[in-house]
């Protein structure tokens, strides 16, 4: 038996596979049931499609750069180039319109794929140097500790690929208050900026990362250094942001000035009451987190009175390291407060798996009996196995619902699949996904870049001839090919349905006088033929004549 058990203690570090194979098909499974994007979910998936496609074709003056999210958008020109080489169409944006679903579902494959890998060579990488199999699968748990994750996993934004940074820099410090080394070296300190400016890249709210390398770099020369080698690699990395950087700056400005989401609301800088609500929020929705913290920061401050003549520069790196990663959270949090959305709170709550591994080394350093560290061990153990049951819970939850949602889309996608092929189709929704990809592609030319917009425009015209949209929150009746054409549609009889979001007479009364104007002297018959029991989503087939 003594072989046996010696063999399973050296085979230890493939426990470093099992987070990554979970990320990968958990992954795998939540997209196969969301299916095509379109149906699912349109901002900003398809802001970010479009944009892909732009930089694809070389266009790098991009409209939607507000985020500015470039990795991501790097990331689809390439899958779209890649791609297609394996299609059939040689038009690169014909293919890529007509077929926006099936691109964007392999963009969001190789992002759980990235992530997957990136778990993995993080593992690996704590382990070699901390000899650790457990802090290795800790720091592996980075994207699985917000319950919010499993709502944006299928989908196609910036968030996704958020991990990366977070995962790298906690693997970074980990194994730096693992070494004997007192300082960062110089390779240390361009790897942190590189982290710190992909982060800062993908989205604007990780500028809290920033006060990390402020109090956890010693000298003012290193932390100069890594400060403007951040925001260098930064405007490289961004560099479709970096060619409009005024308008870029402009929108930043507008972020900071007001207090409402989007640089929207009063200008001012703080809405006191706005940010003691938002708070309160995040307190409620994040209670385990805001636990964790508490008793993080009062270990901190214990650890400071304990060791405070009797520090040696270990447990002073472990205290300049939590003091950052707690300003950086109540960096966040302020910033959240401000500007609130659950979503923009993940990167705080991603450290997670870095304050636990900083309280077992500081409980460590006040008693390093082995007894001690062999239980702290072993209590590790027993979270991380929950932490992976809580897993399976919180998927087969999401993953119900959403297959609940995505099905009876398909139901009313299956209805609207049996109009005729000369039919005329109108969607009428501000709805996040519809069972029309023509919806999510209206939304997408918005975002296009301006020199490619009406070429775009011409081709969806042709592959989607008879669509047309009522966008109600601005009031516009929007197409890419013929405008509607009453004449013709009266004279040869051609069929007319309209799309309802929901069930809704108000709706429906709403839409019928925008698309058919009281001169045009009409006579407009309704009959409904389809009513989703589900979703409340409703066809309408329209019998149009003059007086």
């Amino acid at each position: 038996m003594k072989p046996f058990f010696q063999a399973l203690w050296k085979s230890r570090f493939l426990l470093i596979l099992i987070f990554p194979f979970f990320y990968f098909f958990a992954g795998l499974y939540i997209k196969l049931i969301l299916e095509d994007p379109s149906l699912r979910s349109i901002d900003p998936d398809y802001a970010y499609f479009i944009s892909g496609l732009n930089i694809s074709e070389g266009i790098f003056k991009l409209t939607h750069i507000d985020h500015p999210g470039t990795p991501l958008q790097y990331l689809i020109a390439l899958v779209i180039r890649i791609v297609h080489l394996f299609r059939n169409n040689p038009s690169l944006p014909e293919d890529v319109l007509a077929n926006s679903d099936l691109y964007l579902t392999v963009v969001n494959i190789i992002i759980t794929l990235i992530v997957a890998l990136s778990l993995f060579i993080a593992g690996r990488y704590v382990y070699k140097k901390t000899n650790s199999v457990l802090y290795a699968m800790l720091i592996q748990t980075v994207p699985f500790v917000t319950y919010i994750w499993y709502e944006i996993f299928g989908r196609i934004t910036p968030e996704l690929l958020i991990p990366l940074p977070i995962i790298s820099l906690s693997a970074l410090l980990v194994v730096h208050l693992s070494g004997e080394k007192e300082r960062f070296d110089n390779s240390q300190l361009v790897i942190m900026s590189i982290i710190l400016a992909f982060g800062l890249s993908l989205k604007l709210t990780l500028i809290p990362l920033m006060i990390i390398p402020l109090v956890i770099v010693k000298t003012w020369k290193s932390k100069i250094i890594v400060i403007s080698l951040t925001i260098l690699f930064f405007l490289i990395l961004s560099f479709p942001a970096t060619l409009q950087i005024d308008r870029f700056l402009t929108w930043i400005k507008g972020l900071f000035m007001h207090s409402g989401n989007y640089g929207t609301g009063e200008e001012n800088i703080v809405d006191f009451a706005l940010l003691k609500a938002n708070f309160g929020k995040i307190i409620r929705l994040q209670k385990s987190f805001s636990y964790l913290v508490t008793i993080v920061f009062v270990i901190f401050i214990g650890s400071v009175v304990w060791f405070r003549n009797r520090s040696g520069f270990q447990i002073e790196k472990k205290l300049r390291v939590t003091l950052a990663i707690l300003l950086m959270i109540l960096a966040q949090a302020i910033i959240v407060g401000k500007h609130y959305s659950p979503h923009y709170f993940i990167p705080a709550v991603m450290f997670t798996p870095l304050l636990i591994f900083l309280i077992i080394e500081i409980i460590k350093a006040f008693n390093s009996s082995k007894i001690l560290k062999i239980s702290l061990m072993c209590l590790l153990a027993v979270f991380l196995g929950w932490h992976l049951k809580q897993q399976l819970f919180t998927i087969r939850y999401t993953s119900g619902a959403f297959q609940d949602q995505i099905e009876a889309r398909k139901v009313t996608r299956g209805v609207i699949n049996t109009f005729e092929k000369e039919s005329i189709k109108i969607i009428v929704s501000q709805d996040y996904g519809s069972p029309f990809v023509e919806y999510a592609l209206h939304f997408s030319t918005v975002w296009s870049a301006a020199s490619a917009r009406e070429r775009y425009r011409e081709i969806l015209g042709e592959i989607f001839p008879n669509t047309y949209q009522y966008t109600t929150w601005d009031g516009k009746f929007i197409h890419w090919g013929e405008p509607l054409n009453l004449k013709k549609i009266i004279d040869e009889n051609i069929q007319v349905y309209v799309y309802l979001e929901n069930n809704s007479e108000e709706l429906y009364q709403k839409s019928i006088d925008k698309i058919f104007p009281e001169e045009e002297q009409l006579t407009v018959n309704a009959e409904h033929i389809f009513t989703n029991s589900i979703n409340g989503e409703a066809i309408v087939k329209l019998d149009i004549k003059r007086y």
